[in-house]
């Protein structure tokens, strides 16, 4: 997987570049469970299901993807500002 990773990324503009590596840690944490991670056989786990998300994928689609994770992300977060707000009145 390294390996593939490193040849996309020597294809990629050092702007494309951030954009992708930025987008694998976004996936790579998106969803984390904790709980798992620390269970015997949790990192390969984690590991594995990381590698499923990534699969097949263009340097494009994982961009996209970490894009679509980061707007959720942001959603998310302003929900949660707005309900504290709310709850302030």
């Amino acid at each position: 997987m390294k390996t593939s990773i490193e040849t996309i990324k020597k294809s990629l503009s050092d702007t494309e570049k951030k954009e992708f590596e930025e987008a694998l840690q976004l996936i790579m944490f998106h969803g984390l469970d904790f709980g798992t991670l620390m269970e015997d056989d949790g990192a390969e786990e984690t590991v594995t299901d990381f590698k499923s998300k990534i699969d097949g994928k263009t340097a494009s689609d994982i961009i996209s993807e970490g894009k679509r994770i980061k707007k959720e992300m942001e959603r998310k977060k302003k929900e949660q500002a707005k309900s504290e707000i709310e709850e302030l009145y």
